[in-house]
Order: structure tokens, then C-alpha cells, then sequence
């Protein structure tokens, strides 16, 4: 009898543990869903990532043809903005279908250090060699280089761009004007100044109307700039913050133009990205301005920017060695990368699925991949 009463009480307890049971994990379910969109939504899916050390060391700015691969400098130096010596620097070509480097070109001698490059219609890569006040130019298929001298001396080409005209647009950090190249005549064009002095043109970009713009990355003068090439207005200037107000430590850097016409920009040393609407914008003033802030202790370095397909906006922060992302939310997500890994202008987003980040000190490529809906956490 005794034995029979504890196969029962045991069936009982079993029973009442299997209902108390069902009950926690139908209450619980509705809450792990919850928190698993709520996830999603911040951003805390894991990240499809790919990591590959680059066949030579500190590279810095990467661009991609039309043939599905990725091509990087290699100025071998990190500009401060100058460099030691102006050796000859290297250029690479990085496979998307093979996930592999493919090829690695020294620049002949006679050539200086690749530092921003940018692909054009023919395959042809063009970049700027800031030490030997240069613009280079690589052929692929033909296998041949060929430079030329920029008008003004030691005028410090740095980032370019390329018009619908097919027209090479370029800074020229060291002597505050931008400058311009035609590679059907082979010649270079005209050059604008910046009306503010010592402006330090730094990024460079341009929109869907050829209009060029560009900062100016003097934290003293913190302004960005545009010029039409075939308009009569001249270079217009506008100021990140309003008149009056500090702006130490805002040295803008990389700019993009977004896909409803908005400009952005990393601000260096301030923590922030910065976005101007053109339909808004007044020369002389902020007006039209927006500054974005995001959070986080120590040293800070905004530099690298790239565009999403879906409003948000992709940035490097050097110094924390991480990639951010603005949601178009407002809010902000980080993925940390190698340490001492440096991110600095090295951030390219392709065909809007794979962010391509250079790590520059830890002289690797890595790939992102970006679902249309944010993912980092």
C-alpha cells in the first residue's frame, strides 16, 4: 500500500511539475521573442565577417571595378600627412568571387607613394601621389603607368573623385585649392582656392549635378565646400557649427553624397558625423547643418564614411579601432575590430551587401556582410 501511495504521490508530482513546466516555458515564449526582435532591432544579430592579411604593409584606401574586385594603396606610410620619403608604393587587386588578393604592382620608379585612388569607366586606376605632387594613373590591361605633375608646386593632391564628364577632381591639402585633370586631352585644368586660408582640402566627392564637394579639415576654419565646374557661382564655403562657436577638434574628413542628395562627413577628432541638406544651405552660415554625436569614453578618431543602400551610414573610428554604423533610426552601433588595427580612410561599401575595412596597422582587409537591415551590434 505504502509503495502504491509513492508511485502515485510521484505520478502527482510529475504531472503537477509537467503543467507548472508548460506553463513557465508559454509565459517565458512571448518574453524570448520579444527580446530576440527587440535584438534585432539594436542590432545584436551576429556578423557575417572575413578576415585577409594584405600582401604588403599599411594599406589605406581601396576602391572597386567593375569586374568584382577591390584595388588598394599601399603608400607604405602612414601621412602625417607627410611621409619620411617618397618611395615608390604598391597597389593590389583583391578578388570578391575567390576571396583572394590576385595581384600586386610596385610603382616604377620615378613614382612616389599611392594614397587615394578611384576606378573609371575603362578599368583605369587613378590616383594621387601627395608626396611627389602627382597624379598616377595604372592600366590594367596594357600593364602601364603614367603621372603628371600638378600646376602648383607642392600643392599635396589627396583625395579624388570622377565627374559624369569622366573629368578627375582632386584636393590639394597642402596649398588650399582643388584641381581638376582631363584624360581626353591629357592635361590638367583649372584650380580653385578656397577662400578661407589654410583650409587643409581634405575629402573629396561629387554629386549627381557634377557638383564637387569637399572639406576643409583645419579644425581653425572646420568648413565644407562645393564648387560647380560649370556654373558662375565659385566655390562656396559652408561652416559646420555657427559663428562663434567652438570647433576644436572638428577636422572633418572623408564625404559621401547620399542617395537623396544629402552630404555627409566624419569629423575627426569630435566624436561625430556631420550631414548638410543642399536644399537648405545658405554660404557663410550653419544653416542646414546637422551634427550627430555618438557615445563612448577616450581617445577618438571619425575618419572612414560609406553610404547605405537603406539610410545608414557606415564610419571608422581609428583610435577605438572599431566600425560604426548610424541607423536611420538615430541610433548608433559599434563592431570592434583587431587591435591596433587603425581604421582610418580605408572603408568602401560594395554593391551595397559588403562593407570592405582596411585595418591599416594590422595590415589586413576585412569584409562585412550587410544585410538590408542593420545587423551590427
Amino acid at each position: 500500500m505504502r509503495m502504491r501511495w509513492k508511485s502515485l504521490s510521484r505520478r502527482v508530482w510529475g504531472w503537477g511539475c509537467g503543467i507548472v513546466g508548460g506553463a513557465l516555458i508559454l509565459a517565458l515564449v512571448p518574453l524570448w521573442l520579444a527580446w530576440q526582435a527587440e535584438n534585432r532591432a539594436a542590432g545584436a544579430a551576429p556578423i557575417r565577417r572575413s578576415t585577409y592579411t594584405t600582401p604588403a604593409a599599411l594599406p589605406w584606401r581601396a576602391a572597386s571595378d567593375q569586374s568584382g574586385h577591390i584595388w588598394v594603396t599601399f603608400p607604405g606610410c602612414d601621412p602625417a600627412p607627410r611621409c619620411a620619403y617618397p618611395s615608390p608604393g604598391t597597389l593590389a587587386t583583391f578578388s570578391l568571387a575567390e576571396r583572394r588578393w590576385q595581384q600586386t604592382v610596385t610603382l616604377p620608379q620615378g613614382f612616389s607613394q599611392p594614397l587615394n585612388l578611384v576606378v573609371d569607366r575603362q578599368g583605369r586606376i587613378w590616383f594621387t601621389m601627395f608626396m611627389t605632387n602627382a597624379l598616377g594613373m595604372y592600366d590594367p590591361g596594357l600593364k602601364v603607368f603614367k603621372q603628371w605633375s600638378l600646376k602648383t608646386r607642392d600643392a599635396g593632391p589627396w583625395d579624388l573623385a570622377i565627374d559624369s564628364q569622366g573629368r578627375i577632381w582632386f584636393t590639394e591639402h597642402y596649398v588650399n585649392k582643388i584641381g581638376s585633370f582631363d584624360p581626353t586631352t591629357w592635361e590638367m585644368g583649372r584650380e580653385v582656392a578656397t577662400p578661407a586660408p589654410d583650409s587643409h582640402p581634405y575629402g573629396l566627392a561629387i554629386d549627381a549635378h557634377d557638383t564637387v564637394w569637399f572639406t576643409e579639415n583645419n579644425d581653425v576654419v572646420a568648413l565644407i565646400a562645393c564648387y560647380h565646374p560649370n556654373t558662375q557661382e565659385g566655390l562656396r564655403e559652408y561652416r559646420i557649427r555657427s559663428r562663434g562657436t567652438s570647433t576644436s577638434g572638428v577636422t572633418p574628413h572623408s564625404i559621401r553624397v547620399a542617395s537623396d542628395g544629402k552630404i555627409w562627413w566624419t569629423e575627426g577628432w569630435a566624436s561625430a558625423l556631420g550631414v548638410l541638406d543642399p536644399v537648405l544651405a545658405v554660404a557663410g552660415t550653419n544653416q542646414g547643418v546637422k551634427e550627430y554625436f555618438y557615445p563612448g569614453m577616450g581617445a577618438t578618431h571619425t575618419s572612414g564614411l560609406a553610404m547605405g543602400t537603406r539610410g545608414e551610414v557606415y564610419f571608422t573610428d581609428s583610435l577605438r579601432e572599431t566600425v560604426g554604423v548610424r541607423t536611420p533610426n538615430g541610433h548608433f552601433a559599434f563592431l570592434k575590430l583587431a587591435p591596433n588595427a587603425h581604421p582610418h580612410d580605408g572603408m568602401l561599401l560594395i554593391g551595397g551587401e559588403t562593407l570592405c575595412v582596411l585595418e591599416e596597422f594590422a595590415n589586413r582587409l576585412e569584409l562585412l556582410a550587410v544585410p538590408l537591415s542593420i545587423t551590427h551590434s
